[in-house]
């Protein structure tokens, strides 16, 4: 029994590791997998985040995620949708829905990484989809 919890705790660790590392996103296009200068990238702000507001992807365009989401998603270059939902706290423990789900509409374009964004002030929920490298606000509004 000693030996298994020895080898045990690894294991798990590597495979979350790996689970965390490999960046492995949800492709919301049919077909094959395509090269990433060719599709846009939208990733979440929550798993992983020392902010205190968090988005976490729920959908995009007619796509729906479900409770939990998706951390990154593929997408072709384009016109798209994308739901968010907009938690509040410091840790997956503590993080509570504090706000609504809310489409933010945006041009993606191909070999661009995004990322969605929130953020409370005063009870209001301001949501927005920024580029990662430039830092520019392509939809939704941060005030």
């Amino acid at each position: 029994m000693r030996m298994l919890k020895k080898y045990t705790s690894p294991y798990i660790i590597v495979l979350y590791s790996a689970f965390v590392v490999c960046g492995c996103a949800h492709q919301s296009y049919s077909g094959d997998s395509r090269a990433e200068v060719e599709i846009a990238v939208v990733h979440g702000s929550y798993w992983g985040s020392f902010r205190y507001d968090k988005a976490m992807i729920i959908g995009i365009d007619h796509d729906d995620f479900g409770t939990f989401g998706h951390e990154s998603v593929e997408l072709l270059p384009g016109k798209h949708k994308v739901y968010i939902s907009c938690y509040h706290g410091w840790n997956i423990a503590t993080a509570s829905l504090y706000g609504y789900d809310e489409a933010i509409e945006f041009e993606a374009e191909p070999g661009h990484h995004y990322k969605a964004r929130c953020k409370f002030i005063n009870d209001k929920q301001w949501s927005w989809v920024e580029d990662s490298e430039t830092g520019e606000i392509v939809g939704g509004y941060d005030p």
